[in-house]
C-alpha cells in the first residue's frame, strides 16, 4: 500500500470504528459517496447485522478521487495479509514517533484505532447512545468503560467549567458585615472562615454582628446540622446511570495520539 492509501485507510478506520476484517472486506461498491456512507456486508460483521456508517464529507471527497476508475467489485484498499498488517502498522507508528510497546507493556496495535474512535466521540461531546450506535456495541458499558478514555487536559477543562465559589472581595465582605447589603445567611456562612459569621468593629471598637438591622431577638441563629457521612448505608449509595460511571476501569488503557490496548487474543474476543 502506498503512503497515501494507508493514510486514507487509517482515516476511515478512525472515523467509522471499523475492524480490520471489516475494512479488508470493503469493495468500491461499499461506498455511497453521494450520501457519504459506507456499508459492510453482514457476513463480515461481528454481530451479523447490516452495517451502514456515515462518513465525513471531506473523507468522501478523498475517497471519490481515490476510487475513481475502479470497478465496483474491486477491493477498496489493497490491504496485506493479517500478519503483514502488523508490520505495516508498526512501521507507520515508528515514523509517527509512537512506541509500539510503552514502558507499562501496553501495545499500540491496529485495533487501538477503534479505541481512538470512541475516545474522540466522547471528547467531541457526542451523546453516549450515539457513540454506542457508531461503535455498534450491544452494551453501553463496553462503549464507555473499555473504548472511551480521557485525553490529557480534559479534566482541567471540565473543572474550569464549574461555577466559581471564591470568597467575596473585601468591599463585598465589608458591605455584608455592616448590614448595608442583604446577604444570604447561607452564602455568608459558606464564605466565612470556619463557618463563622462575618463581624466588624463598631464605632466604639466593639465587635458587631453582621445580622441585618431589625432583628430584635438575641438568640443565635441555628446552624444547619452537620450530616455524618460515616452513617450512610453503603448499599444505598447512588451509583449513577450505567455506562456513565463504570465501576470497572481499564488499568491497561491509555490515550495517546493512538490509543494503546493490550495485544492478546482474549482481549480481542471479549471486546470486539
Amino acid at each position: 500500500m502506498s503512503g497515501y492509501e494507508r493514510c486514507l485507510l487509517y482515516c476511515v478506520a478512525i472515523q467509522t470504528g471499523l475492524r480490520v476484517s471489516e475494512l479488508r472486506s470493503l469493495r468500491v461498491s461499499s461506498f455511497d459517496l453521494n450520501n457519504c456512507t459506507v456499508s459492510v456486508e453482514t457476513a463480515y460483521v461481528k454481530n451479523r447485522k447490516e452495517t451502514v456508517l456515515p462518513l465525513r464529507k471531506d473523507t468522501a471527497a478523498q475517497l471519490r478521487s481515490f476510487l475513481s476508475g475502479k470497478m465496483p467489485s474491486v477491493k477498496a484498499f489493497n490491504m496485506p495479509g493479517q500478519n503483514r498488517v502488523v508490520h505495516m502498522f508498526r512501521a507507520d507508528l515508528a515514523d509517527a514517533g509512537i512506541d509500539y510497546v510503552d514502558d507499562a507493556g501496553r501495545y499500540a496495535d491496529f485495533h487501538s484505532l477503534r479505541h481512538t474512535t470512541g475516545s474522540l466521540l466522547a471528547a467531541s461531546g457526542v451523546h453516549p447512545k450515539v457513540a454506542q450506535s457508531i461503535m455498534r456495541h450491544s452494551d453501553i458499558n463496553l462503549t464507555m468503560s473499555r473504548y472511551t478514555h480521557v485525553f490529557r487536559g480534559q479534566e482541567s477543562e471540565a473543572v474550569a467549567k464549574l461555577p466559581g465559589l471564591s470568597l467575596p472581595s473585601k468591599d463585598k465582605q465589608q458591605a455584608v458585615a455592616t448590614g448595608t447589603e442583604n446577604g444570604n445567611y447561607l452564602a455568608r456562612y459558606l464564605a466565612s472562615p470556619g463557618g463563622q459569621k462575618w463581624t466588624s468593629p463598631d464605632s466604639d471598637g466593639q465587635s458587631q454582628s453582621s445580622e441585618p438591622s431589625g432583628r430584635t431577638d438575641k438568640k443565635p441563629a441555628s446552624r444547619p446540622k452537620k450530616r455524618d457521612f460515616r452513617k450512610v448505608n453503603v448499599e444505598k449509595e447512588e451509583t449513577g446511570e450505567p455506562g456513565f460511571e463504570p465501576g470497572v476501569t481499564d488499568p491497561e488503557s491509555v490515550v495517546l495520539p493512538l490509543h494503546y490496548s493490550p495485544k492478546t487474543q482474549v482481549w480481542a474476543k471479549k471486546t470486539g
